[in-house]
């Protein structure tokens, strides 16, 4: 009399250690499977291996593009720090970024033993002197800048007096902020 077959199986089996044994194997290599299968289609945003992106440069474009993708990756950046731990330039040139953009940017650069951006530059970006403001708190907690250049902005009088209550404490070793309207301060 023969045994139930495991599926996957054609012949029967006529004993009960054979069948048992065939068992274990295809249970095995179910379990192997499964491992691998985890293991191809677990890199995610959250898994730091799958997140070492050093330099990154999204400059201006003429079709919008950019704009877009600056709107989903800032807030990506906030929310995510230790995603973007491995990033040292960030160069956002030329796209246009708002007030909840600059925000979130902010945000990152607070995020202190994550972020490890190393030069940042945003010239004509369109950066108000509302959010340079804002922006310039977040890069007094960044200990790692050493390089901002935020040129052919909107920053004014706002922006330059929290720049210059920020600088003090920052490692920043260059700050360029050539064509904005920083004239009539005293």
């Amino acid at each position: 009399k023969s045994l139930r077959r495991p599926a996957g199986l054609r012949k029967p089996l006529r004993d009960k250690d054979q069948a048992v044994a065939k068992a274990s194997e295809q249970l095995q290599n179910n379990r192997q499977r499964r491992k691998e299968y985890k293991k191809l289609h677990s890199g995610s945003m959250r898994d730091e291996k799958a997140c070492v992106v050093k330099s990154l440069s999204l400059t201006g474009g003429t079709d919008g593009l950019d704009a877009m993708a600056a709107g989903c990756l800032l807030p990506q950046l906030a929310a995510t720090p230790q995603c973007f731990r491995y990033l040292q330039n960030l160069n956002m040139s030329g796209t246009r970024i708002n007030a909840q953009g600059v925000k979130s940017l902010a945000t990152f650069l607070a995020s202190g033993e994550d972020c490890h951006v190393k030069s940042l530059r945003l010239d004509k970006c369109g950066v108000s002197d509302q959010s340079s403001a804002l922006l310039f708190r977040g890069v007094e907690r960044a200990r790692c800048l050493k390089v901002l250049s935020i040129a052919k902005n909107r920053v004014g009088p706002k922006g330059s007096v929290a720049l210059a209550k920020s600088i003090r404490s920052t490692h920043l070793k260059e700050v360029s902020l050539s064509g904005n309207a920083l004239h009539g301060l005293s």
